[in-house]
């Protein structure tokens, strides 16, 4: 595979790998300390970005058949394969994230090695899903979300790998913070 989508899913992997690897000498008790009354914690963003990432892939299997159906009858067309980053748009629905609140952090705590299991299997069943399908394909496959719009797979894998990086970015902020006290 070559192109966006192999670019995107690269992407994917090693900005996953870049933000535990920053957190590998993280003490257990700071992964649940909230940076902030009404912030999430490194694991809760960690979990959330997780549960989102899962919901993105339930999302592009259950729309596949009809949207690949689409898409092959298009796949000779051209197709965008770029996307802003929706998360950094002005007035977009940031408030949507108690959708996937992070649960059970409290009743079952976590370990950082846990959590990137469970976000590195989630990511291996978004890889698994975009290798096996024929990039005119994805590109042409129509998907819709009413705060993002009208796009593609290859652009909602983009959206899914945006979030992730926003979550990221909280993460590596409460670390940067917590390094200054």
């Amino acid at each position: 595979m070559s192109g966006e989508v192999q670019s995107y899913l690269l992407l994917m992997a090693r900005q996953r790998r870049e933000v535990f690897s920053r957190l590998a000498n993280l003490p257990p008790s700071d992964l649940l300390r909230r940076p902030e009354s009404g912030a999430w914690s490194i694991g809760e963003n960690l979990i959330h970005a997780t549960m989102a990432a899962k919901s993105f892939l339930g999302f592009f299997r259950l729309l596949w058949p009809l949207a690949g159906f689409v898409g092959n009858l298009r796949r000779s067309r051209p197709y965008d394969p770029e996307i802003d980053d929706v998360y950094a748009r002005p007035g977009f629905p940031l408030w949507v994230g108690w959708l996937w609140t992070p649960r059970g952090m409290d009743d079952r705590p976590q370990t950082l090695g846990n959590l990137e299991v469970e976000m590195q299997a989630v990511h291996a069943g978004m890889d698994r899903f975009f290798r096996t399908k024929e990039e005119g394909v994805l590109g042409n496959a129509p998907l819709y979300d009413p705060a993002i719009g009208l796009g593609n797979y290859i652009q909602g894998l983009r959206v899914s790998i945006h979030h992730d990086a926003h979550h990221f970015a909280s993460v590596a902020a409460i670390v940067d913070a917590a390094r200054t006290h």
